[in-house]
């Protein structure tokens, strides 16, 4: 069963708006929407909504949340063109966090966060390099751009992906490089971004492309297979990856949510929509996650 979470006009307590980018779960159980008009913060428990459409003094219009990460007490918020701001879970209080470095040319429309094994939160988008940030606050640079998700293997590698294709980063020495297999090219993987990675329990890959379907990425072999509309999906524009177990896969795109079985023997697919109960067949890359074990 699907239960739907959505904008109801003149209605401040339900979603801000329907356009989401990122959801979130906060470790006092509240689930936080990264929207078109800012932050809206669920309280499941009571049906109950928060908003926060105001982040800086500077601000001329509404504020696109496009990446929200977890850190203990604090929501780090990535937004289109405003930078980085620090969110208290508890008070709501909101910090530009920029404002505190010495730095100012950093990265400002950010896609992509992700705090790592060791506290470093990573921030990757569009314009600028990708950067690190320590738990002392020092700032790393990466001459990478144009990245839209960005993940921590089980070995502490981060990938780095986007529209070049996939780096693989190594936080001990700061080295990185891409990963040759995966990039874009007109005759095998036509795919303009990567909008999703994830690792298996094999330390495989699953990535979700614009245009190019699911693509299963076998580290030790370095071999890929693919799962496309000539396979039964809906559509090659996947926006997000979900894994559900070693056998299961959950992906959305453009065209509705789509459910992979996997087997020795063969793969199945099936495709869900509006009929099946869902909002929308329609989804943004960034806006799925794995809540808990049945959410």
């Amino acid at each position: 069963p699907f239960i739907k979470v959505q904008h109801q006009i003149n209605n401040k307590n339900s979603l801000s708006n329907n356009f989401t980018r990122s959801i979130v779960k906060d470790k006092n159980g509240n689930f936080w929407f990264g929207t078109k008009n800012g932050l809206s913060i669920w309280n499941r428990k009571n049906n109950s909504w928060k908003h926060i459409d105001k982040f800086s003094k500077k601000q001329k219009s509404q504020v696109i949340v496009l990446a929200i990460e977890a850190d203990k007490n604090n929501m780090w918020v990535g937004t289109y063109g405003y930078g980085l701001f620090k969110v208290d879970i508890n008070t709501l209080k909101v910090t530009d966090f920029y404002n505190q470095l010495k730095d100012k040319d950093l990265i400002r429309k950010i896609y992509a966060i992700k705090k790592d094994s060791n506290d470093n939160i990573w921030i990757g988008g569009i314009e600028k390099d990708l950067i690190s940030i320590a738990p002392n606050n020092k700032i790393t640079k990466f001459p990478i751009l144009h990245i839209k998700a960005i993940t921590e293997t089980v070995d502490g590698s981060i990938l780095a992906s986007g529209r070049n294709g996939i780096y693989n980063i190594n936080p001990v020495n700061n080295n990185f490089k891409i990963i040759e297999e995966l990039e874009p090219n007109k005759s095998s993987l036509a795919f303009s971004s990567i909008h999703t990675v994830q690792e298996d329990n094999n330390k495989n890959l699953i990535i979700g492309s614009n245009g190019a379907g699911i693509i299963f990425y076998n580290k030790k072999t370095k071999t890929l297979k693919k799962l496309t509309v000539n396979s039964g999906l809906p559509s090659d524009i996947i926006q997000g990856i979900l894994i559900e177990n070693d056998t299961t896969i959950w992906a959305s795109t453009t065209r509705g949510l789509v459910n992979v079985k996997m087997s020795k023997k063969d793969t199945l697919i099936n495709v869900y929509d509006k009929k099946d109960g869902l909002a929308s067949t329609e989804y943004n890359y960034g806006s799925s996650n794995k809540l808990d074990e049945n959410l």
